[in-house]
């Protein structure tokens, strides 16, 4: 999804937040076609320009180790860094 939205597109700061708000929602219908029914998922999605700059990302919540995860992917071109992270959470 990432690859197929981003390409080789130059980093431009006034799109980045619409660019993230569309790899999420593309994640997250894949992720609903996969079937998990009985699961909460979040997507987050993570742009920053691409110039010798370092990025952390941390979360935290509570989850039950047993029923919830999580899964990332990172991708770069020369102009930009992105990092979608997925987690899914069982819901009864």
């Amino acid at each position: 999804v990432i690859a197929d939205v981003i390409g080789e597109k130059p980093y431009n700061y006034a799109e980045s937040m619409q660019l993230s708000k569309d790899i999420c929602a593309q994640v997250q219908e894949r992720v609903a076609d996969m079937g998990y029914t009985r699961y909460k998922v979040v997507v987050q999605t993570f742009i920053a320009e691409a110039c010798n700059q370092g990025m952390r990302i941390s979360s935290r919540c509570l989850w039950d180790p047993e029923t919830d995860g999580f899964a990332e992917f990172s991708y770069s071109n020369t102009q930009m860094h992105v990092t979608t992270v997925v987690f899914g959470l069982y819901w009864e």
